[in-house]
């Protein structure tokens, strides 16, 4: 059996992660599909970032327009300082750019740095690059968001009935670390996809 092979967050080692542009190098260089990371906006968009904490893969800590709005907030089970994607609308976030996280582990993705803007879920999904291809959605926080009002699984489902995903071959994989948040995107998302509940070996029952 020929194993699949994924570009996790895209071709991440040659361009900054979770760009179109990443994305599409990775399809280039025979991924049999792609894998992206999902965290919502003020006004109920859904970019594409693996946290919602945006420092370390955007721009927008050297942009004058954003200095005086940080604040403290949560993302990936701590509290972190700095600029968070639920504080902005689309439209604010369409200003920023992707950076490399690790430029010293990855110089030929950081010389791309400031080039590439921010995608939502439906710049991916309607990229022709993604025909008959695989792609991997990890909702990020999905509880959290919900609590704080913001239900990304409603959102992502009304998000895929307006794509022709389908038509074009596209086969959905939704994916999180959060059991109860895998049960409302069963529920919203329905049985046309697939669905992974993500866990760490540190969380797995010991014996």
């Amino acid at each position: 059996m020929k194993p699949l092979v994924f570009g996790h967050r895209g071709a991440s080692g040659y361009r900054p992660e979770n760009t179109i542009e990443g994305f599409e190098l990775a399809i280039a260089q025979g991924s049999d599909g792609i894998e992206c990371d999902l965290v919502p906006t003020k006004d109920g968009e859904l970019i594409i970032r693996h946290e919602n904490w945006l420092n370390g893969t955007t721009n927008v800590a050297s942009l004058a327009k954003f200095q005086g709005t940080a604040s403290t907030g949560y993302s990936d089970g701590l509290t972190e300082t700095g600029w968070f994607s639920e504080d902005y609308n689309l439209a604010q976030l369409s200003e920023l750019r992707a950076i490399e996280r690790v430029p010293e582990t990855r110089p030929g993705s950081a010389k791309f740095d400031g080039l590439f803007l921010i995608p939502t879920i439906d710049d991916l999904l309607a990229c022709s690059f993604m025909n008959e291809k695989t792609l991997v959605i990890e909702i990020k926080h999905g509880m959290y968001f919900m609590k704080n009002g913001i239900n990304m699984a409603t959102i992502l489902a009304g998000k895929l009935a307006e794509s022709d995903w389908k038509e074009r071959g596209i086969s959905i994989v939704i994916e999180t670390f959060d059991e109860k948040m895998l049960e409302h995107l069963k529920d919203a998302c329905g049985p046309d996809k697939k669905y992974v509940f993500l866990t760490e070996i540190d969380r797995l029952p010991q014996g």
